[in-house]
């Protein structure tokens, strides 16, 4: 697993893209973390710049719109921010 160096975040609806600032836990590519067996977890944390306050949802792009064989991009749209306010958000199979 990896995390790309360009991944941004940008308020749903907008052209705005936020820059991935500093990521801890997760190798930025081209460095990777291999697991040791399935049940093993990876938790990490992505920051980027502030949100404007009255932003309610965020798309979370790895990369938009290309795909790598054999493997998939972090992206997610829709994210609520009043549910990442209340809890941690667990990504997995």
């Amino acid at each position: 697993v990896e995390i790309m160096g360009d991944t941004f975040i940008r308020p749903v609806g907008t052209k705005m893209h936020l820059m991935l600032v500093k990521a801890q836990g997760i190798p930025v590519a081209p460095g990777k973390y291999y697991f040791k067996n399935s049940k093993e977890s990876l938790y990490y944390t992505l920051y980027f710049p502030a949100l404007p306050k009255n932003v309610k949802a965020i798309d979370i792009i790895e990369k938009e719109g290309a795909s790598r064989t054999g493997s998939a991009f972090f992206n997610f749209y829709g994210v609520s921010m009043e549910r990442v306010k209340k809890e941690t958000i667990k990504v997995g199979n």
